[in-house]
């Protein structure tokens, strides 16, 4: 005896139909071999398939055994609605938790002045100024508020407030910054 189309047998050798099983639904068989999965962007509905079905355009499967397919977009806002809310939320701790870093050196370089950290900060990602309060152990007269913009992972142009060149050349070798 054969195994009918959609089905699989349990063992090798089989004598009757009655030995056949079908295929439960995301798995197909055309009868020669065991039950397989259904691969990505196509499904067996029910039991019993020999082939899986391709989903419609603009539909697809999340995992390869599938039963049925969604609309796409589905996964595309499932992931948009949640890369956005973690995005976000990053973006706004790292606004607001104020860190501190320990300043290496502040110094001009060609017609900027720059604070070099020991450690790096996470202004890279960020192109435009930011406002941070220098604490200068070693020139009093510097400390205050300024603005600062990322030039590497150690280093920070030192701006004013308004987020302009100071004008003036600095010169400092120990304090924190406080973004």
């Amino acid at each position: 005896g054969s195994v009918t189309n959609g089905s699989t047998t349990q063992r090798q050798g089989v004598a009757s139909k009655t030995e056949c099983v079908l295929c439960e639904p995301g798995k197909y068989s055309s009868g020669s071999e065991p039950c397989l999965p259904c691969e990505k962007g196509t499904f067996a509905p029910t039991s019993g398939y020999t082939a899986c079905a391709q989903c419609a355009h603009g539909r697809g499967t999340a995992y390869e055994g599938s039963r049925n397919c969604q609309i796409k977009a589905v996964y595309a806002i499932g992931c948009l609605g949640s890369c956005v809310l973690l995005t976000s939320a990053l973006l706004l701790f790292s606004l607001t938790v104020r860190r501190q870093l320990f300043i290496h050196d502040v110094g001009p370089l060609g017609q900027t002045n720059v604070v070099t950290t020991v450690t790096h900060h996470w202004l890279v990602a960020y192109r435009g100024p930011v406002p941070a309060m220098l604490t200068l152990t070693s020139n009093p007269a510097l400390q205050g508020m300024f603005k600062v913009r990322p030039i590497s992972s150690h280093q920070l142009e030192l701006l004013s407030e308004k987020g302009e060149g100071l004008g003036r050349r600095v010169d400092a070798s120990s304090g924190r910054v406080t973004l």
